[in-house]
């Protein structure tokens, strides 16, 4: 422990790459309750008329695999905040890295549009000519992280349009 901080102090001296003390940060996604009720209800009226209708133990199974795919991906999305760069990833798959320093604009927004995103208390981010639609669970602390991890003045507007 000690050798560590005596190098970390060397490298800091003298301007070394190694220096970079890395910030991590992960925000999961908000999940809509009535997401939760819509899919897990769904797919329980869907067991029960299998067993009912004519006990297909293979349809039950498709059934209960595709609630496990859905559930995996439903809750699995997260926001990673590592030094200047906002990692998306649902399902442990990356889907997209962020330069918060291209970060221009932060709003709130209910739209419909496919995102990774499991809640519709969504936030739209806007950098350079694209944007991204996420909902973290934590959106205050979050866009906190971001203006001051930024170099830029981003406009924050959470009025919902």
């Amino acid at each position: 422990m000690l050798c560590n901080l005596l190098l970390l102090l060397y490298f800091c001296k003298h301007n070394h790459p190694k220096a970079t003390i890395v910030m991590k940060q992960v925000y999961k996604s908000k999940v809509d309750t009535w997401l939760i009720v819509l899919v897990y209800g769904v797919m329980i009226v869907s067991i029960i008329l299998a067993v009912y209708d004519n006990k297909s133990w293979i349809g039950i199974g498709i059934i209960v695999l595709t609630l496990a795919i859905i559930s995996m991906f439903l809750f699995s999305i997260k926001y990673t905040i590592e030094n200047d760069k906002l990692y998306i990833y649902c399902a442990n798959l990356y889907i997209e890295c962020v330069d918060i320093n291209k970060i221009t604009e932060i709003s709130a927004t209910r739209t419909l549009l496919s995102a990774p995103a499991s809640s519709l208390d969504r936030l739209r981010i806007k950098y350079g000519y694209d944007e991204i639609i996420i909902s973290p669970k934590d959106k205050e602390k979050f866009i906190e992280n971001i203006c001051r991890i930024s170099h830029n003045n981003i406009k924050v507007n959470l009025n919902r349009s």
